[in-house]
């Protein structure tokens, strides 16, 4: 089985993220949590059986400046095992690097998260009747608490991640277990963030080199034969972007010439990776998806998926590869087809 919460989040969510956004992440100390505002009673027992706790921000389009707290379980004896396949040289070779760290978080697992919203931000959601749930796109979404202007929204994952080795697949739920038993004894303090740390939200379309889902060579210079690109980026997982890929299916055979569609699946890294690759021909092929283009969400979108909150979510883009007007979380095809048009209308 496959390691479906590390490849879903989008929200991601996911362990690629650490890699494109180091330079926001610190390690935290067990039992002190400042940065967030949260004191979570983690123990030395909790480090040592692979917990690990990592404040991160996220530049999104829905909130430019997310800040966020992940707990990740970690496969120790997986992971020094790819370091010492390495020799010394090889890890200190910068054009190794991506490739070591690839292998290292082959072996992370995402257990626990919390995203900060302002309140005003929550008041918005319950007046439109969106739960935190439809928000990011995780059943768990929860709100856990509000403290010194923020609400805090929980995910936990228990369940959702899986592996072969059995030995293995119990201690990832014993960290997912234990991952909720530590958000739900939260405590608050003032909020405080490093100066420096919070950071803009991309506003460009990343370069990209990947395949589509026939193995079929792909890069950004699909963008530039058309105005406009709408990029819907969902996931094998998601039901809400599987209930509008009908629609989004029949949506693309009525555009005009100057625009496209283009899906970006987001849980498929690689066309190794079979079983999430199957899993997203059969569902492009039942809805009718399978009419319009699919990319594997190669690393190279790293910096596109960590703006990602949840899925579905709806890029548009133009012909120079530039973001335009502002995303849209949710399934909302109506709302994609009112943008493509005002956009059309305002480039006459």
């Amino acid at each position: 089985m496959k390691q479906l919460m590390r490849n879903a989040l989008s929200l991601l969510l996911t362990l690629c993220l650490l890699l494109c956004l180091g330079a926001a992440a610190e390690t935290v100390p067990h039992g002190d949590l400042p940065t967030r505002g949260l004191i979570l009673p983690m123990t030395q027992e909790d480090l040592d059986s692979g917990l690990e706790l990592y404040t991160v921000v996220y530049p999104t389009q829905l909130v430019p400046q997310l800040p966020t707290l992940d707990l990740y379980f970690n496969d120790l004896p997986a992971q020094e095992a790819v370091l010492a396949a390495y020799t010394d040289a090889q890890l200190s070779d910068p054009d190794m690097q991506q490739e070591i760290m690839t292998a290292y978080y082959e072996h992370v697992y995402l257990v626990g998260r919390v995203f900060l919203f302002e309140e005003a931000l929550r008041d918005e959601w319950e007046s439109a009747g969106v739960t935190p749930a439809q928000l990011t796109g995780v059943e768990t979404a929860h709100i856990m608490g509000e403290n010194d202007g923020y609400v805090y929204v929980a995910m936990t994952f228990e369940g959702m991640n899986t592996a072969d080795d059995p030995a293995l697949q119990q201690q990832i739920a014993a960290a997912e277990t234990r991952a909720a038993e530590l958000l739900a004894e939260a405590q608050y303090q003032p909020i405080q963030f490093a100066e420096g740390e919070l950071t803009e939200p991309l506003n460009a379309f990343p370069a990209f080199t990947t395949t589509d889902l026939m193995g079929n060579t792909v890069s950004n210079v699909v963008f530039s034969g058309k105005d406009l690109t709408v990029v819907n980026v969902w996931a094998t997982y998601c039901g809400p972007c599987i209930d509008e890929m009908d629609e989004l299916a029949a949506w693309s055979a009525s555009m005009p010439e100057n625009v496209q569609l283009v899906g970006l699946v987001s849980d498929l890294y690689s066309l190794e990776d079979t079983e999430t690759l199957e899993t997203a021909q059969m569902i492009c092929e039942a809805t009718g998806a399978d009419s319009y283009l699919h990319l594997v969400a190669s690393q190279d979108f790293v910096p596109l998926l960590s703006t990602v909150v949840g899925v579905p979510t709806t890029f548009f883009v133009d012909s120079t590869g530039a973001i335009v007007g502002e995303p849209i979380v949710g399934a909302n095809v109506s709302g994609c087809m009112a943008f493509v048009e005002e956009y059309l209308n305002g480039q006459q």
